[in-house]
This record gives structure tokens, C-alpha cells and sequence, in this order.
């Protein structure tokens, strides 16, 4: 039975072989095994690369870039600011329908940051309604009005510091 075990031990690892592992950082891939990136599948086939260089400098600075030949392109470049990554960059590519788009970005400490005219823009704020304008500008023009200092922040009389307090149990006999 031990034998058993051990031949489909051996049997397993011989047949899993050593494949090509796809990493989803893009980066790490074509820096690593740029041969893996030859090719992009798409519905309509394989995309052939037709452009690609990466070069990275030194740690936290590099620039990428790849083009195919279905109108498929991407440039990234990243550095260290202020001990903090800033990576920006932009990719465009052609829908079904024949639009081009292009997307570009900057993502750092405050996030992910897109821009591009496909992209939905948030409605303008709606504006102050009149009597509420009025109001601010009453209690501007009466700063002695200001009743806010009435109700400054203080320690509570009404609450004391929980007292620390020993449970001890009772040992009952029987």
C-alpha cells in the first residue's frame, strides 16, 4: 500500500511537469519571463505584440510599454516620491464598435486617480437654497450672536472612573 502511495506521488509530480505560471502582476511577467507575453487572445484570436521594452532602474523606478497589433497599447512608468510610490501611465485600446478609447492615470498615496471622456462626471453640487444663504451670511455679519462657545466640550462631573473591583467566588462543599 506505502508503494501505491508513493508511485502516485511520483506519478502526480511527473505529470504536473513544470508550465509557465502566469502572474496577474503584469510587470513581474514581462520583466521575468518576457517570452509568456508574446501573445494576447482575444474573440477574434492571438494579438501579436508588436512593441514592448521595460526598463527598470533602480528600486521603486521603471517604465513599461507594449503595443499590439489590434490597436491594444499600455505605458506605465512609476518612481518613489516622498517615500511614497506614484505610478501613472495610460492604456487605449478600439471597442467592437470601432471607438477608441484611451484612459490615463496616476495612482500614489491618495489612490487611484483615472481620466478620460468616456468615463461618467459626477453631477454639480446643488446650490445653497436662499434662506439657508441668508443665514449664513446673518451669522457672519453677528459674530457677539455666537452661542457656540455655550456648549464647549468639558470632562463630566456626572460619571467617576469605574473603581477597580475583586469578584471572589465562594467555594461551596458538598
Amino acid at each position: 500500500m506505502k508503494s501505491f502511495v508513493v508511485f502516485a506521488a511520483v506519478l502526480a509530480v511527473a505529470a504536473a511537469g513544470s508550465r509557465p505560471l502566469l502572474m496577474s502582476n503584469e510587470r513581474l511577467m514581462l520583466a521575468e519571463r518576457p517570452e509568456l507575453a508574446k501573445q494576447v487572445l482575444t474573440k477574434e484570436g492571438g494579438a501579436q505584440i508588436v512593441d514592448m521594452a521595460f526598463d527598470m532602474d533602480e528600486p521603486g523606478r521603471y517604465l513599461y510599454h507594449f503595443k499590439t497589433n489590434n490597436g491594444i497599447a499600455k505605458m506605465e512608468q512609476a518612481a518613489l516620491e516622498k517615500d511614497a510610490g506614484k505610478v501613472q501611465g495610460s492604456y487605449e485600446w478600439t471597442s467592437p464598435e470601432g471607438q477608441n478609447f484611451k484612459l490615463e492615470y496616476v495612482a500614489d498615496e491618495l489612490g487611484f486617480h483615472p481620466v478620460a471622456a468616456h468615463l461618467p462626471v459626477a453631477p454639480a453640487a446643488p446650490e445653497i437654497p436662499v434662506a439657508i444663504q441668508r443665514s449664513l451670511e446673518w451669522n457672519a455679519a453677528h459674530p457677539e450672536e455666537d452661542d457656540s462657545q455655550m456648549y464647549e466640550q468639558s470632562q463630566s462631573q456626572m460619571y467617576a472612573q469605574p473603581q477597580s473591583q475583586m469578584y471572589v467566588s465562594k467555594k461551596i462543599m458538598y
